[in-house]
């Protein structure tokens, strides 16, 4: 039981670095393209990772599930920014 949560914790570790690497190298990019305001926030590099690992780990990556994937992803940037523009109006 104990090796379980163990487990789960590495993955989680290993979800949370990818995230934040992923991130870093996306904000690098983005200065020396002049982009660096287009920068998803980290939730939904965790939630990419997290579910990429999840495909990967089940034998499940294919294109079609990445394809359904990235249009997840793209689905919950869209609401990100929407509650964001909507946090701002209301100040």
């Amino acid at each position: 039981m104990q090796s379980r949560y163990q487990h789960r914790r590495e993955i989680a570790k290993m979800v949370m670095e990818a995230a934040a690497k992923d991130r870093s190298e996306q904000i690098e990019l983005g200065m020396k393209l002049g982009q660096v305001g287009k920068i998803a926030p980290v939730a939904l590099f965790v939630h990419y990772h997290a579910k990429l690992f999840e495909l990967v780990g089940s034998g499940k990556l294919t294109q079609e599930n990445l394809s359904k994937l990235h249009k997840e992803n793209q689905e919950m940037s869209e609401l990100m920014h929407r509650m964001h523009d909507q946090e701002m109006r209301r100040q």
